[in-house]
C-alpha cells in the first residue's frame, strides 16, 4: 500500500479508498527559481512529451498564458480583486525558473498548459490559520508574493495596506521543496527542511547544498524521484505542523489533477513544488477534498503581466520565494550549455569595476578563475560555487576591499535586470495611457535610480515634470525631486527608480479615470474638498500647480481660503507658508498666476505673525519644537516670497517674540538668531541677550550692572530653559557664530560652567542643534575651542625669529625678480643694498641691522628707527610716522630701500628722533610699512630724493634690511 499522506484521514477512515496516481502523470518537484530545477523541468518534459503541462499557480492566470511569448522575462503575474484592486498578489518569473521553462515548452510545443493550484479569489481573501498543534508548518507555501508591504511574521491582513518601498526587509525563509513560503506563516523556531538536508549532509550552508547537489547536478534525469524522497522523509517528519492552509491548497492541486486526467488521455506532466510532491501521490476520494475547499471566498479577479527584475527576486527584498543570487543563477543558466560560466563571470565583474574606473586587468581575472578552482578543489566541491567565486573576486580583482565587491554584488550576483511585456498584454486604460507617455517623452523604466535633470522652459522637459508630478499625486512615485540639489526657478533634479508594485498602484487608480491627468485632477479635486487643515489644503495646491491641472488649482485655492478662515492657531498658518512660497515661486513657470498666490501668502503671514508670540507662551517642548520649525519654515517662506511690507510685519513679529518674558526658549532663541542675521540685532545686542539667557539666577559679577532688560523668556529661569534658548540660537549654521568672538565666549562660558548634572541635561537639545552643522562648521567651532582659528586670539608679541628669517629670505628672492623702474617697487641699486645688509661689517650697521633692538644699550636706541646705513641708495623724503603700536624690543627691523628725512617719529608715549634718520636703498615711490619700530643710527650718507608727491599705500617696508617692521599701526611716507 502506498505511504501515508500527511493531513489525509489514516486508518479506520477513508484511507482504504485512496488510488495511488496513474502512471502516466509525472511530477516534477522543484525548488522556484533554481536553475538546476529547470534543467531538470525542461529534460523531463522532452523525455515524456506530455499533452498538457499542470503549473503550480492561480487558475485565473490561464487566460493570460497566450501571451508568454511576448513576454520578457524576468516577469510577474499579477492578479487583483476588481472590487478591491489594493488586494493583489504577484506571481514571478525568471528566465531560470522552471515554471518559466514550463511555459516556453508547452508553447514551442503546441501542449496546453494549465495552472491548478488553489484559485486568487481564495488566496487573496483567506487568511492562514495555525495547525492543530499551534505550529505553522515549516513547508507552508504561499499562492505568489502579495502585492503590499513585504512578508512579515506577522499573518497577513486582509486588506493588505499599499506596498511600501521603504519598508525594512524582513529575514526570508529558504526552503529547498517550495521556497515560495512567505514568513508570515513561519515563525523564526520553525525548522528549515532545506537546513536539516543540509546538516544530514555534512553541510553548514543550506545554499551551498542546494548549490552542490542540484545547481551543479550534471544529470537531471534522476533528480525528481530523489526531491520527492527526501521531501516525503520531511512531511512524516513535520506531519503535525502542516497547517490548513497547506493542506487546502493541496486539494485544490488534486482536484485540477483529476479534472485533467478527464480531459487528457495521454501523459500529463505536473510541475510543482517539491514539497507538495508527496501530497500528489496519492488521491483520496474527491469528496473528501471537495470538503477541504467548501466555503472558500470567492470575486471577480482581473490580472495582467507585469515587468519584474532580479533585485525583487531576491530573498533580501523581503520576497518569501526569493534567492540570495538571482543573477549569479541566471549567469548560471545562460552559460550552462557552454560550461564556461566561471570564467565569464570574472570577464563581467572585470567590465563592472571598469566602468566604475576600478583597475581590473585580464591577468587579474585569470588569476580569480584559479584561484576560484583550487578553493573548490580544496572544499571537495564539484566546481567553484558562488562562494569560491566572491572569496576569488575579493582576493585578487578587489584587493581585499569589501567596497568595490559590493559593488560586483549589486550589478552582477543579485543583478539589475529588467522584464518587459508585449504591447497586446492587457492592461487598464491609465496603464495603457502611461505606456504612451513613456514612449512619447523617452522616458524608460528602468530597474535601477537614474538622475535626471530637467530645464522647465523647454515643452518635453515640461511636459516630464508634469508626469512624474502627477503620478506622485496617483502614489506612483516613479521619481523622487532631488532637494539636495539647487538649480533653480526653471529647473529640476530628479531620481527615477521604477518598481514593479507600481503595476498595483496603478491598478488601484484606475478607478479615478482613464488617464493619468484625468486620475491626478479627481484625486487633487478630492483632496481638496476633504482638507480640514490650512496646511494640508497648501500642500494640494502645491501639488495642483506641479501638475499644472487648472481645475484642480481652483478647487484648492477656494479650500485654502475656506480652512484659512476657519484656523485660530498661529502655528498652523505659519506652517503651511512654505509650501505656499515655493507655489509662488514656481507659478509663472507653470503657467499660474503668482500674484493671485502672493496674496494669500501675505494673508497668512500677517495672521500667523500676530499670533506667534502668543502661541510660543507657556509651552511644552513638544510644542515649542513644532514652533521652531513654523518659525525656520515661515522665514524662509518670507526670504522667498513676500514683498517689503510683509517682511517687515515678520521681523516685527519676530522682535515681540524675543521680547516676550515667558516665551520657551526654543523659538526665542531661533528668532534671535534670525533678527541677528537678517541685521536686525548687531553682534553687541545678541551679546548681550545671550548673556541675560544663560545667566538669569546667577549672581552678578562684582563691579558690574545687572541687566537693564527682564528675563527673555519662562524657559531661560533654569539651565534647561538656558539650553533651550542656546539650542534654538545654534539651530541652522555655526558659520556666524564662529566668526564672531563675542558670541562665541558667551556661549563658551556658560558651557563650560555648566555642573556635570546640567550638562548631561543639556546634551540631548546641544545634540540635536549641533547635528544639523556640516562638517566643515564642525572643524571651524573645534578650531575655535582649540584657539587655532583665525583670529581666534591675539598675537603675543613674540617672534619666531627663524621662521621671520625664512619669510625675508623669501620676500627678498620675490624682490630681487622684479624688473626695474616698476612704481612702486624697488629700482636698480636693490641688488647692492642686499649685499651690502648681508655683511653687517661692510655696511656699518649696527643692533638693529640683526633684526634685534637695542634697547639700553646704545642712547641712540631710545626711540623707533630704520636700520643702519648703507653707502648706496636714493633717499626718499618726508616725514616718518608710526601711527600706533607699542616698541617691540624683538621687533625685526627692516629697510626696504626707504630714507625718510627730518621728521617726527611718533608712537605711543612722546618719542622721537630729533635728526635724520635714513634708510638706504632705491626709493620707494609711496610706501607705507606696518609694525613695530626698533632702534635706530644715524645714515651715512641720505643719498638722492625721491619724487614729491607720490601716493602712499599700505604694504610692508622691504629692503636691505634683515628684518620686518611690524606693529598694530603703519610707518606713513609723506612724498
Amino acid at each position: 500500500m502506498a505511504r501515508p499522506v500527511p493531513g489525509v484521514p489514516g486508518p479506520g477512515g477513508l484511507m482504504a479508498r485512496e488510488q495511488p496516481l496513474p502512471e502516466r502523470v509525472t511530477l516534477l518537484g522543484i525548488r522556484h527559481h533554481g536553475p538546476g530545477s529547470a534543467r531538470m523541468v525542461a529534460a523531463a518534459l522532452d523525455a515524456v512529451r506530455p499533452e498538457v503541462v499542470l503549473i503550480e499557480g492561480p487558475p485565473e492566470g490561464d487566460a493570460l498564458l497566450p501571451h508568454v511569448p511576448h513576454l520578457v522575462p524576468p516577469v510577474a503575474l499579477l492578479l487583483h480583486d476588481e472590487a478591491e484592486p489594493a488586494r493583489a498578489a504577484f506571481w514571478p518569473f525568471a528566465e531560470f525558473s522552471p515554471e518559466w521553462r514550463a511555459m516556453t515548452w508547452a508553447h514551442r510545443h503546441d501542449v496546453p498548459v494549465r495552472f491548478f493550484d488553489l484559485p486568487a479569489a481564495a488566496s487573496l481573501n483567506d487568511s492562514p490559520t495555525p495547525p492543530a498543534s499551534g505550529q505553522p508548518s515549516p513547508g507552508q507555501p504561499s499562492p505568489g508574493q502579495p502585492a503590499s508591504t513585504p512578508p512579515s511574521p506577522a499573518a497577513p491582513s486582509p486588506s493588505p495596506p499599499p506596498l511600501s518601498p521603504s519598508s525594512p526587509p524582513p529575514s526570508p525563509s529558504s526552503l529547498p521543496a517550495d521556497p515560495d513560503i512567505t514568513s508570515d506563516a513561519i515563525p523564526s523556531a520553525a525548522i528549515d527542511p532545506l537546513g536539516v538536508l543540509a546538516e544530514a549532509a555534512g553541510f553548514d550552508d543550506p545554499e551551498r547544498w542546494w548549490e552542490d547537489v542540484v545547481e551543479h547536478h550534471t544529470d537531471p534525469a534522476d533528480l525528481p524521484e530523489a526531491v520527492a524522497e527526501a521531501m516525503g522523509a520531511l512531511r512524516e517528519e513535520f506531519a503535525d505542523q502542516i497547517d490548513s492552509r497547506t493542506l487546502r491548497r493541496e486539494a485544490a492541486m488534486r482536484q485540477n489533477l483529476r479534472q485533467a486526467l478527464k480531459d487528457f488521455p495521454g501523459p500529463i506532466a505536473v510541475v510543482a513544488g517539491a514539497w507538495h510532491v508527496p501530497a500528489l501521490r496519492t488521491l483520496p476520494p474527491a469528496s473528501v477534498d471537495a470538503a477541504a475547499l467548501k466555503g472558500l471566498p470567492r470575486g471577480r479577479i482581473s490580472g495582467t503581466w507585469v515587468p519584474w527584475s532580479h533585485g525583487r527576486l531576491a530573498a533580501a527584498s523581503g520576497y518569501g520565494a526569493g534567492i540570495d543570487s538571482p543573477g549569479w543563477y541566471a549567469h548560471l543558466w545562460e552559460c550552462a550549455d557552454r560550461g564556461d560560466a566561471v570564467p565569464r563571470w570574472f570577464a563581467r565583474a572585470c567590465a563592472v569595476l571598469r566602468e566604475e574606473d576600478l583597475p581590473a586587468s585580464t591577468a587579474s581575472a585569470v588569476e580569480a578563475v584559479r584561484l576560484a578552482d583550487t578553493l573548490a578543489a580544496l572544499r571537495g566541491r564539484p566546481s567553484p560555487g558562488l562562494s569560491e567565486v566572491t572569496e576569488a573576486a575579493l582576493a585578487v580583482l578587489c584587493g581585499g576591499d569589501e567596497t568595490p565587491l559590493r559593488l560586483v554584488h549589486e550589478r552582477l550576483v543579485v543583478g539589475e535586470r529588467l522584464g518587459e511585456v508585449g504591447d497586446d498584454v492587457p492592461t487598464s486604460p491609465l496603464a495603457a495611457d502611461l505606456a504612451r507617455l513613456q514612449r512619447k517623452l523617452r522616458l524608460h523604466p528602468t530597474a535601477t535610480a537614474k538622475p535626471i535633470r530637467l530645464d522647465l522652459r523647454k515643452d518635453t522637459d515640461r511636459e516630464r515634470s508634469k508626469l512624474l508630478r502627477r503620478l506622485e499625486v496617483l502614489d506612483v512615485p516613479w521619481g523622487t525631486p532631488d532637494t539636495t540639489r539647487s538649480l533653480g526657478t526653471f529647473a529640476e533634479a530628479w531620481q527615477l527608480h521604477w518598481r514593479p508594485e507600481f503595476a498595483v498602484s496603478l491598478a488601484v487608480a484606475a478607478r479615478h479615470g482613464t488617464t493619468v491627468e484625468a486620475a491626478a485632477g479627481r484625486v487633487l479635486a478630492t483632496r481638496a474638498a476633504e482638507a480640514t487643515r490650512v496646511v494640508d489644503a497648501a500642500d494640494t495646491l502645491s501639488r495642483a500647480v506641479g501638475c499644472e491641472i487648472p481645475e484642480a488649482v481652483t478647487a484648492a485655492r477656494r479650500a485654502l481660503d475656506r480652512c484659512a478662515a476657519a484656523a485660530t492657531d498661529a502655528l498652523e498658518l505659519l506652517t503651511a507658508l512654505p509650501d505656499l512660497a515655493t507655489t509662488v515661486r514656481y507659478g509663472s513657470v507653470r503657467g499660474t498666476d503668482p500674484d493671485l498666490l502672493r496674496v494669500a501668502l501675505h494673508g497668512l503671514l500677517a495672521r500667523g505673525a500676530v499670533g506667534l508670540p502668543l502661541a510660543c507662551r507657556g509651552v511644552d517642548d513638544d510644542t515649542a519644537e513644532r514652533a521652531l520649525r513654523a518659525v525656520d519654515g515661515a522665514d524662509d517662506a518670507v526670504r522667498l516670497a513676500a514683498d517689503d511690507e510683509h517682511r517687515d510685519t515678520w521681523q516685527r513679529a519676530l522682535q515681540a517674540l524675543v521680547a516676550m518674558p515667558d516665551a520657551h526658549g526654543l523659538p526665542t532663541g531661533r528668532a534671535t538668531r534670525l533678527l541677528w542675521e537678517a541685521g536686525v540685532l548687531d553682534s553687541d545686542a545678541v551679546a548681550t541677550r545671550l548673556h541675560r539667557a544663560v545667566s538669569v539666577g546667577s549672581a552678578v559679577p562684582a563691579g558690574q550692572h545687572p541687566p537693564p532688560h527682564p528675563p527673555l523668556a519662562a524657559g531661560t529661569t533654569t539651565s534647561t530653559g538656558a539650553t533651550s534658548f542656546v539650542a534654538g540660537f545654534l539651530r541652522g549654521s555655526a558659520a556666524l557664530l564662529t566668526a564672531d568672538p563675542k558670541l562665541f565666549g558667551v556661549v563658551d562660558e556658560w558651557l563650560t560652567g555648566l555642573s556635570g548634572a546640567d550638562f548631561e541635561a543639556a546634551l540631548p537639545l546641544l545634540r540635536r542643534a549641533v547635528a544639523e552643522f556640516s562638517a566643515a562648521e564642525r572643524r571651524m567651532l573645534g578650531d575655535r575651542v582649540r584657539g587655532t582659528a583665525p583670529g581666534s586670539s591675539a598675537g603675543s608679541g613674540d617672534w619666531d625669529e627663524a621662521l621671520a628669517g625664512r619669510l625675508v629670505a623669501h620676500v627678498r628672492a620675490l624682490l630681487a625678480e622684479v624688473p626695474a623702474g616698476v612704481p612702486g617697487e624697488a629700482a636698480p641699486g636693490l641688488a647692492a643694498a642686499n649685499s651690502a645688509a648681508t655683511d653687517p661689517a661692510a655696511s656699518g650697521a649696527g643692533p638693529a641691522a640683526t633684526g634685534q633692538a637695542a634697547t639700553g644699550a646704545d642712547p641712540t636706541a631710545a626711540g623707533p628707527a630704520a636700520a643702519g646705513p648703507t653707502a648706496a641708495g636714493p633717499a626718499a623724503t618726508g616725514p616718518a610716522t608710526v601711527e600706533a603700536g607699542p616698541v617691540a624690543g624683538a621687533a625685526l627691523v627692516a629697510g626696504a630701500g626707504l630714507a625718510i628725512e627730518p621728521g617726527p617719529v611718533s608712537v605711543p608715549g612722546p618719542v622721537s628722533v630729533p635728526g635724520p634718520v635714513s634708510v638706504p636703498g632705491p626709493a620707494a615711490s609711496g610706501a607705507a610699512a606696518t609694525g613695530q619700530a626698533a632702534g635706530s643710527r644715524p645714515a651715512a650718507d641720505p643719498g638722492a630724493a625721491a619724487s614729491p608727491g607720490a601716493a602712499s599705500r599700505p604694504g610692508p617696508v622691504v629692503g636691505s634690511g634683515v628684518g620686518m617692521v611690524e606693529a598694530a599701526g603703519g610707518v606713513g611716507v609723506d612724498g
